[in-house]
């Protein structure tokens, strides 16, 4: 732990990291992936017990990608496998949603729905 109340996350060099690092590089990696990719993101938004503040030391970090390119479930499936793998490596646990800006207001009326809740109480990354 690095001071009181800092959770630190191991990364593959064989450091540590401190929490409040981790959202910032979370950010800064998905938007490189998606550049090299030729994706532009609209939103990253972090959400669930990380985002409100009461995750436990197993807790992964929700993310939602929001992305203005039309992309298909497979495309979809594909970029969040490749972020999950590339965080992996890194130690840190991810859940990432890859949605497209034509798909929110689908979601905007969806009660119940993790992208919803994700739209009304995330947190941008």
């Amino acid at each position: 732990m690095h001071g009181k109340g800092r959770r630190s996350f191991p990364f593959d060099s064989g450091g540590a990291i401190p929490e409040d690092e981790v959202k910032p590089l979370i950010g800064k990696l998905i938007r490189e992936y998606l550049g090299e990719n030729g994706l532009h993101p609209e939103r990253i938004l972090l959400f669930g017990s990380r985002a409100r503040g009461d995750s436990s030391k197993g807790s992964d970090w929700d993310i939602l990608v929001i992305v203005r390119e039309r992309l298909s479930i497979q495309e979809k499936r594909r970029i969040s496998r490749e972020l999950r793998r590339a965080f992996a490596g890194k130690l840190i646990p991810v859940d990432i949603l890859i949605k497209t800006a034509e798909e929110l207001p689908s979601y905007e009326s969806l009660p119940g729905s993790i992208t919803r809740e994700a739209l009304h109480r995330g947190v941008p990354l």
